[in-house]
């Protein structure tokens, strides 16, 4: 298999790597399309700390990366669902359903809270159908966090949060993100057929190395005269005459 060249592979199994392709093809783009779209909107905020009067700038920077890193896991938590809603009643709190369950899960999907390392920068991204209720949840979620983030760490006062940018909030959906989930299956596709043939070809080689050899392979026959091998052996090894003979 390793003399085989992988142009000739992929030209010999055309056939088998386009259908592969076609499958994955259309298999992502199934799974992309029964997913809602979704508009997204964005936007960033900055953990400021105020300096005391022993300034220690790393400790500082280690410890502004510490409060952006909890507050971005704290978005996720019920009860900062519920300050978001209470701060925006022009929020669809429907579209979350009743359950706690529910909410919860739909509440993780429509947001997307990460901090930047070492930065202090918290990035707010949101998810909805509608286009200004994804605006409306990125605002409601910085707002919460910029008024009531004293409530998660017990620095006080000494915190501040400040809005680096205003919301960026896509005039198209991009969830889910069509062009990349076909690029991905695309290549997905191709990938396994062209594994798929490469695993095929050693097998075939190989069954089509034994056939030309049992089609140069002579049969022998019991019929054919002895070779004059043979016939030598037979007479080296042969007795010139039985005993009884010699003794007449």
């Amino acid at each position: 298999m390793s003399e085989l060249n992988i142009f000739v592979l992929i030209k010999a199994k055309k056939k088998l790597i386009i259908l592969s392709t076609l499958v994955f093809v259309v298999l992502g783009m199934a799974v992309s399309l029964m997913q809602p779209l979704r508009y997204s909107s964005s936007l960033k905020l900055l953990v400021v700390q105020k300096a005391g009067a022993t300034y220690d700038p790393y400790a500082m920077s280690k410890s502004t990366d510490y409060l952006s890193q909890l507050l971005s896991k704290v978005v996720y938590s019920n009860l900062f669902f519920g300050r978001v809603l209470a701060s925006d009643l022009s929020i669809d709190s429907n579209y979350f359903g009743n359950g706690i369950k529910e909410r919860a899960k739909r509440w993780s999907k429509a947001i997307n809270v990460k901090s930047i390392k070492e930065t202090g920068i918290i990035s707010i991204e949101a998810y909805q159908p509608n286009r200004e209720q994804a605006e409306k949840i990125a605002r409601a979620t910085a707002l919460t966090l910029m008024t009531q983030h004293a409530n998660y760490h017990g620095m006080g006062e000494g915190v501040m949060i400040r809005l680096l940018d205003e919301p960026i909030t896509s005039n198209y959906p991009d969830q889910p993100n069509l062009l990349l989930n076909f690029l991905v299956s695309l290549f997905a596709g191709l990938a396994f057929g062209v594994a798929w043939a490469y695993l095929q070809a050693p097998s075939q080689h190989q069954r089509q190395i034994q056939v030309n050899y049992q089609h140069h392979q002579p049969e022998q026959s019991w019929d054919e005269p002895m070779t004059e091998a043979t016939e030598s052996y037979q007479e080296e090894e042969a007795p010139a005459s039985f005993p009884w003979q010699q003794a007449q």
